[in-house]
Formats: C-alpha cells, sequence, structure tokens
C-alpha cells in the first residue's frame, strides 16, 4: 500500500506553503502465511505464524515550514521486520483451555532522519551523499538499528465455577534494547441468571509498549554561523537522541455490563490505567550538539506518570408498532485523567452519541447527533465544545434479500456546524482549533442481482 498526502496540514495558513512538491509520502507491504495443524485425536492444536513487514518513508517527502526556516527539509526512514509466533492449544483437564506460545522477532531500521538538504538515494550509503546540517558543514547523524525480540506466553481457562470462570495468563519478553519484561493478565466472566442475559466482566492486564526509534534517535535542528566562538556556530534549538529510554508500563482495569431486557440492551463499561515511564520531549537546558553551543537543547525522557478513567453507558432498543420499526440508541462517555499532574490534552470529559433508524416498508431514515464537551491541547488552550447532527435516508425498490435497487442520501453535519479540535504541535503556526469539516451531502446507488 502507498499513501501520500500535503505536509502542510494543521497549521496556520497565512505562514503555509501549499506546493505539490511539500508531501508525506509512505508506502508498505507484508507477506504473511498461516497454517494449522490439529493432532489425529483432535487433543492438541498447533497453529504457526510468519510474517515480513516492511515500512518506509519515501526519499520524495518534503516539508518547507516555519521550523525548517522555509528551506528544503527532506526526510526518510526505513523499517523491516521479520516474525515467527507458535501457539499450542489445548486442554490439560476437561472443560479448561489453555495457551502457550513462542514469538520470535528481528528489526533492522533506519529511524527518521534530521532534515536533509536533497533526496535521500536509497541506491546508496547514507554517509556518502553529503548530508550537513542546516546552516553548517557538519555532516548529519544516521544510525542504523537491528535487534530482536523473544517472547513467550500461557493462559488457562478455568471450568465454570457458580455461574463464573476466571482466566489467567502471562507474559515474558526480552529485547536485546531495552531488556526483560514480565506482563501478567487475569479475567473473570460472571453470569448471574446462568444465561446470557446479564453478563459481567472483569479484566486486569500490565503491559509495556518500548520506546521506538523514532524516539531513541530523532535528532533535527539547524546551526547559525558565528564569530564568537571556537566552532564557528552556534544554535538556538536542537531535539538530541537519546538511546537510553525505558518501556513505558500500564495497569489497566476495565469492567463491562451488559443486560438484556424485553426489546431493550443496557451496558456499562468503565476503566482505569496507569502510565509510568512516560516518554515525553523535555528541554534540558543549554548545552552542546558536536561541540556546538546550543541555547536549548530538547530530548525524549521518561518523565512521571499518567492516569485514565472514565466509563461509557449505552442504551440500544426494538420498538415495532404495525408497519413501523424504530431502532434507537444512546451513549454518553466521560473521560478523564492526569497527566504528569496536569489535565490530559486533546481530551473531551464529555461525549454523547445518539439517534434513532426508522424503517417502514421499503424507506429507512436515520437522524443522528454528536455532542463534546470543550477540550484543550497541549498548550493548555481551549477548544469550544460542539454538536453536529447527521442525516442518513435510504429507499429500497426490492424487499429485503431480494435483488433490485437501493438509492441512499447521506448528510454530515446537515446545518454546516464550524466546529475543532484540538490542533498537534507547537510553535508561530500552531492552530488554537483544526477546523472540521463542512457541511458534505453524498448519494449513491446499489444494485443487487
Amino acid at each position: 500500500m502507498g499513501e501520500s498526502h500535503s505536509s502542510s496540514i494543521g497549521v496556520k495558513p497565512q505562514l503555509t506553503l501549499y506546493g505539490e512538491d511539500e508531501r508525506f509520502s509512505t508506502k508498505y507491504w507484508t507477506l504473511y502465511g498461516r497454517h494449522v495443524y490439529t493432532s489425529p485425536d483432535e487433543t492438541w492444536t498447533l497453529t504457526s505464524l510468519i510474517s515480513h513487514y516492511t515500512y518506509e518513508i519515501n526519499p520524495e517527502t518534503l516539508f518547507k515550514n516555519s521550523f525548517s526556516g522555509y528551506q528544503n527539509a527532506y526526510k526518510y526512514a526505513l523499517s523491516q521486520t521479520n516474525s515467527l509466533q507458535e501457539t499450542l492449544a489445548f486442554e490439560p483437564a476437561a472443560g479448561c483451555p489453555a495457551l502457550l506460545g513462542f514469538t520470535y522477532q528481528e528489526n533492522s531500521v533506519l529511524p527518521y532522519t534530521a532534515d536533509l538538504g536533497h533526496e535521500f538515494d536509497t541506491t546508496k550509503s547514507a554517509s556518502s551523499q553529503g548530508f550537513v546540517y542546516s546552516g553548517s558543514t557538519i555532516p548529519v547523524d544516521f544510525y542504523s538499528l537491528n535487534y530482536s525480540n523473544t517472547g513467550a506466553f500461557a493462559r488457562i481457562q478455568t471450568r465454570e465455577i457458580g455461574n463464573a470462570t476466571l482466566s489467567l495468563g502471562i507474559r515474558y519478553d526480552d529485547s536485546t534494547l531495552y531488556g526483560e519484561t514480565w506482563n501478567p493478565r487475569a479475567g473473570l466472566v460472571w453470569k448471574p441468571g446462568g444465561d446470557d442475559r446479564t453478563v459481567v466482566k472483569v479484566l486486569y492486564g500490565e503491559a509495556y509498549l518500548a520506546p521506538s526509534p523514532f524516539y531513541t534517535n530523532k535528532n533535527f535542528g539547524s546551526f547559525i554561523s558565528t564569530n564568537t566562538n571556537s566552532t564557528g556556530y552556534y544554535s538556538d534549538f536542537f531535539h538530541v537522541p537519546n538511546s537510553d529510554l525505558d518501556p513505558e508500563t500500564i495497569q489497566s482495569i476495565e469492567g463491562s455490563l451488559r443486560s438484556f431486557g424485553h426489546a431493550l440492551r443496557l451496558s456499562f463499561n468503565p476503566y482505569y490505567n496507569k502510565i509510568r515511564n512516560l516518554i515525553q520531549d523535555v528541554i534540558t537546558g543549554p548545552g552542546t550538539f558536536h561541540g556546538v553551543p546550543v541555547a536549548e537543547i530538547e530530548m525524549a525522557e521518561n518523565r512521571g506518570t499518567m492516569e485514565t478513567y472514565g466509563a461509557t453507558l449505552r442504551a440500544d432498543s426494538v420498538l415495532r408498532a404495525a408497519r413501523w420499526s424504530f431502532e434507537s440508541w444512546a451513549a454518553y462517555t466521560y473521560s478523564a485523567g492526569r497527566l504528569a499532574g496536569n489535565a490530559i490534552p486533546f481530551n473531551a470529559l464529555h461525549s454523547v452519541q445518539a439517534g434513532v433508524s426508522v424503517l417502514r416498508g421499503r424507506w429507512a431514515i436515520t437522524p443522528k447527533l454528536f455532542y463534546r464537551s470543550y477540550s484543550r491541547d497541549q498548550d493548555g488552550a481551549s477548544v469550544p465544545p460542539f454538536t453536529v447532527e447527521d442525516l442518513y435516508v435510504r429507499y429500497a425498490v426490492s424487499g429485503p434479500g431480494k435483488a433490485g435497487l437501493t438509492a441512499y442520501l447521506e448528510l454530515k453535519n446537515i446545518f454546516d456546524k464550524r466546529y475543532y479540535n484540538a490542533a498537534y504541535g507547537g510553535g508561530a503556526d500552531h492552530l488554537a482549533g483544526a477546523p472540521q469539516d463542512p457541511r458534505e451531502v453524498s448519494a449513491g446507488i446499489t444494485y443487487k442481482f
């Protein structure tokens, strides 16, 4: 798959260049194989998975904005991963399914580069192409990473005891870059009435996220000529690599209550997460890079913790009267938390989704509504709340399940509401709010035969 889009997005239009060459372009492909072997007596099954994955930021990727001083800033990255997984499923005792697994992964990465003055030539070595940091004759740093990950996991589920089942699992991982981790998990499923009309679930798990090469090896900035020091250069800002990052870790607990009644289904899903060793870009103060004085050094570091918690309450109902049918739903979500002692950015405390499908004969009409409370960007700037309404209309010439023609009309943001989401990034061209789509009308027909 290949994809390309403008690199001049999410920033103030008056400070932005919109040209055909300013593009962010990627491609990736996957080779995947799966084999399942079941023993002759069907008491165990072995599943084998093998895959190769390649991801590339294409050399023509180009930024030209205030961060690059409106000079050409090309980017490149390449990642290749080969992986193998073996999973053995069996029952050590009747009614107690179990899983044992093994994984192995090899990775080869050329991480996301600094700003390059011309396109990267994939047929040549990085060091032979004469790349230098902007404003200097200092060669650009390139990194070549090769590392492997080995893992093993086990999971077992107990028999039903008092309308409840318990599952326990553990996973071990060992990375040649980040060392060892152990991550347990557990789950409880309870059916108070002994059937599926009411189901309660409680799940607990721990996991980790290893720092990607994008964080450990990212470096960018520019130099300015000067006569005030022996190097002949200085810099106002530089983001420098940090290969000593530790993995982020998370502890998570979530619940689920689902209940079916006559023409009504209710569900309630609370959750709580705590993340430690958070990776954040921080200013560490003045310093040097390649021996050159830098006024502000920035790097990724493990700083602080983050907590997230909330819940979603949803109701679905069906009402039928004569030739009319009403299928309605409504959901309310509360989402909150703290990031290093502050409110989480890019998050809305309250959101509501609701709608109803009215069906009669060949017609189906579905109005929908979405409300989101205010949110904040990474600088703490507030983005106003909004409500958006949509409408979907369908007319089927033929009856359900029969051959024939179906036509539809869809209106998104019916009242052409101007609304915004919190925008990522900082600096002079940062948007306090990123504008979202205005009214959109689409129509189509399908023919089934």
